[in-house]
């Protein structure tokens, strides 16, 4: 990707950002996209934060099915005790 195309993306990047509901955008994310702007290299984490903070934005109704889906196994991990384990 030329150094102009990479502009032209984060212009719509930006665009994208202010005018999608006029909300806040979470610090962290914030903290991301300026870093993605000033031309520093995301990490996979990084670029997915951005990329579910979007789709949020995009499709609120699905974000909240997700999120009370997530919130259900949190609970349901919660009371059986269990313990959730990330090997590496």
């Amino acid at each position: 990707m030329t150094a102009s195309h990479s502009g032209i993306k984060d212009f719509i990047i930006y665009r994208y950002i202010i005018t999608m509901g006029g909300e806040e955008v979470p610090a962290d994310v914030q903290k991301l996209i300026d870093l993605k702007k000033s031309g520093t290299k995301l990490t996979e984490s990084q670029a997915k934060k951005i990329k579910q903070y979007h789709k949020a934005l995009a499709n609120p109704g699905k974000a909240a099915d997700k999120k009370e889906k997530q919130d259900a196994k949190r609970a349901r991990r919660k009371e059986s005790g269990s313990v959730k384990v990330i090997n590496r």
